[in-house]
C-alpha cells in the first residue's frame, strides 16, 4: 500500500480492515470445506441460445462455484457493496446469479461440467465483504427453482427482442423511483420526459 502514496491514517484502516476480513474468511472455509467436494474460481462461462436470427450469447464470470458432497452446486458472489435482497433476486429484478445457475445446469461452465443448484436458498448466496465489524455477512437468495423462472425470461426477453419491430426501452423494470443512466443521453430520455403522454403515444 505504501507504494500507491496511501497516507499512514489509510494504510492502518486497511490493514485493520483486511485483517478482519482474512480470520472470517478463514473461519467461514473451516465451516465449509467439510462439504466441498471441488470448487472453482473466476469461472467463464457461455451460454448460446438457439431460435433466434442472429444468435445469442449469454456470458458470465462467476466468482466462486461450489461442488458440494450430494451433487448439487453453490454459487458465492463476492459484494464490496451491498448486494441484492433476495426479493430482488426471487422477482428476477437482479438475476445474475440465477442466469449463472441457469448456466451451470446446461454445461455453460466447461470446467465446472454440469450441476443443478441445491433446492435451498443458500444455493446462491452473495458474501458481502467489507471489513467492518463483522468483516463479513453472507445472504442467501435463492434456489434451483430460480434458475428455471430465469431460463423462461431470458427466453422470452431474446425472442421479444429478435423481433426487428421491438425498440429497445430504455428503463425497464426500475427499482427506484430515481435512477439516472449511462444510456440517457442516446434514448433521449431526458426529452421524452418532459412531453406529455398525448405528445408521446404516437
Amino acid at each position: 500500500m505504501t507504494r500507491y502514496g496511501l497516507p499512514e491514517a489509510a494504510r492502518e484502516l486497511w490493514r485493520a480492515r483486511l485483517a478482519r476480513i482474512a480470520i472470517w474468511l478463514a473461519a467461514q472455509e473451516a465451516t465449509d470445506q467439510t462439504g466441498i467436494v471441488d470448487r472453482f474460481l473466476e469461472a467463464e462461462g457461455v451460454l448460446s441460445i438457439d431460435g433466434t436470427q442472429e444468435g445469442f450469447r449469454l456470458t458470465a464470470r462467476a466468482d466462486r462455484i461450489d461442488i458440494l458432497r450430494d451433487a448439487t452446486a453453490r454459487i458465492i458472489d463476492y459484494k464490496t457493496g451491498a448486494p441484492p435482497s433476495e426479493k430482488q433476486v426471487t422477482s428476477l429484478l437482479s438475476p445474475q446469479l440465477p442466469l449463472e445457475a441457469l448456466m451451470l445446469a446446461r454445461g455453460g461452465f466447461d470446467d465446472a461440467g454440469t450441476a443443478m443448484t441445491g433446492h435451498d436458498k443458500n444455493a446462491l448466496i452473495y458474501w458481502h465483504v467489507t471489513g467492518g465489524v463483522p468483516a463479513a455477512r453472507t445472504r442467501p437468495v435463492g434456489s434451483a427453482d430460480i434458475a428455471a423462472r430465469a431460463a423462461s425470461m431470458l427466453a422470452g426477453i431474446v425472442a421479444y427482442y429478435d423481433d426487428p419491430s421491438h425498440g429497445y426501452r430504455p428503463r425497464v423494470a426500475l427499482t427506484q423511483d430515481r435512477y439516472d443512466s449511462d444510456y440517457d443521453h442516446l434514448s433521449r430520455h431526458g426529452e421524452w420526459s418532459l412531453a406529455g403522454p398525448s405528445e408521446v403515444s404516437g
